[in-house]
């Protein structure tokens, strides 16, 4: 697999489960987020979403692409925005992302002098709701699509060569789910195979 520009990202993602899943923080954890992203004293600023949505995303004002996006699963009935207790602040309400967290795995992410340990979506799962929301995304994140797009094709390229197993397990529960499920993952999929028809 060859990790082109599209592996590369200056977006940071958070999640949280919100109502639907228990992952990573106690229930009675409370967190001012403001107070938090203060504190890293980088200068990051409130700014809107990609959709216009104001609330859940923290930018760099002197590096427009280094993003701090908070996110959690959009329930029924839901808004594009969730205030989530525990953080007191809200966050962008993404459909079909309690996919992704339904099966978190431990990694560590290393700089030069220290490492941190990081719970993060399984890697499979992670391409295929990739895929899945690609379709849905709006003109203004068209970008944002086409580079989840390239994403979840080198992941897809990766587990082909190394685990199929496991990324047929991912899209088969995908399936699964239901015809609205799988609409999209087929939309996602024709997509990945134009964009990269190796993968």
């Amino acid at each position: 697999v060859r990790w082109g520009d599209a592996s590369r990202t200056l977006d940071l993602d958070f999640a949280h489960a919100g109502n639907h899943l228990q992952v990573a923080l106690a229930s009675e954890a409370k967190v001012e987020l403001g107070d938090v992203i203060d504190s890293l004293g980088m200068g990051f600023v409130p700014a809107a979403s990609l959709s216009g949505a104001r609330g859940g995303r923290w930018v760099h004002p002197r590096e427009p692409g280094f993003v701090l996006d908070f996110l959690t699963p959009m329930g029924r009935g839901e808004d594009e925005l969730v205030h989530i207790k525990a953080f007191n602040a809200d966050f962008q309400a993404l459909r079909f992302m309690e996919f992704s967290l339904e099966q978190i795995e431990s990694a560590a992410v290393l700089t030069r002098t220290q490492a941190c340990l990081v719970n993060m979506p399984h890697p499979a799962r992670m391409a295929v709701h990739k895929l899945i929301i690609a379709g849905l995304r709006r003109a203004a994140e068209r970008t944002k699509a086409n580079k989840d797009v390239l994403q979840a094709a080198m992941l897809h390229a990766w587990y082909r060569d190394n685990a199929p197993d496991e990324w047929a397990a991912a899209e088969r529960d995908a399936r699964d789910r239901g015809p609205k499920w799988r609409a999209q993952l087929d939309i996602g999929l024709e997509r990945m195979h134009t964009a990269l028809p190796t993968a």
